[in-house]
């Protein structure tokens, strides 16, 4: 029986693999046979969230976020896109936010049961970090599963169907929709059964509140 936990981590090894399953992912499953996936820029100033069964790396995602005394952008963000400017309402300027991205699982881990780990994996590491938001880009689809899952454990996710975003390079032909979550849960929608879904999650390292 596997027993999968998700952590952020540093480990070379794990990183490694992660790196690799997420290039394997993106080169059959989304069909771009250039795909990159070997560490980059972002990889070095995010966070890893990896999936492991026992010592085995199945999978992933990345984090990388925003802080009012940093002078950073999340990897969608360019010059004529900017997350603060699109949401005044949510007073960006005074929270700490973040960005999911690269989340990939090898074929074989793809129940309904280890998706929804993973996506619930997500915003409690988000959160522990320091993030008030995170934002996700995916195709409709998957957006509408990840909200789904996250309101399962009480997550608002909202798709903003409203907003148009810049293509990614080498990620043009794909639908890009951007969502928001709140990393505040509704406490009338947490079940203890819900909570115990989060139990096997632990962190590889010390994680620190963002500044």
């Amino acid at each position: 029986m596997s027993n999968i936990h998700f952590e952020l981590t540093k480990n070379p090894q794990h990183l490694n693999d992660y790196y690799k399953i997420r290039e394997e992912c993106f080169r059959t499953d989304l069909l771009l046979t250039a795909f990159d996936g070997s560490e980059d820029q972002h990889d070095k100033e995010g966070y890893i969230l990896i999936a492991r069964d026992g010592d085995r790396c199945i999978g992933g995602a990345r984090i990388n976020g925003c802080s009012p005394n940093a002078n950073t952008r999340l990897p969608i963000e360019n010059d004529d896109f900017i997350i603060k400017d699109l949401f005044p309402d949510l007073s960006l300027e005074k929270h700490a936010y973040c960005q999911w991205t690269r989340l990939a699982l090898l074929p074989e881990y793809r129940t309904m049961d280890t998706v929804r780990d993973l996506c619930l994996a997500l915003p409690k590491a988000s959160a522990q970090l320091g993030f008030k938001y995170a934002f996700n880009v995916a195709g409709s689809a998957r957006a509408r599963l990840y909200r789904r899952m996250l309101a399962s454990d009480g997550i608002k996710y909202k798709i903003c169907n409203h907003v148009t975003i810049p293509a990614e390079p080498g990620f043009k032909d794909l639908e890009h929709l951007l969502s928001i979550a709140i990393l505040e849960k509704r406490p009338a929608q947490i079940s203890a059964i819900k909570q115990n879904l989060m139990k096997n999650i632990t962190f590889a390292e010390s994680t620190r509140m963002v500044a």
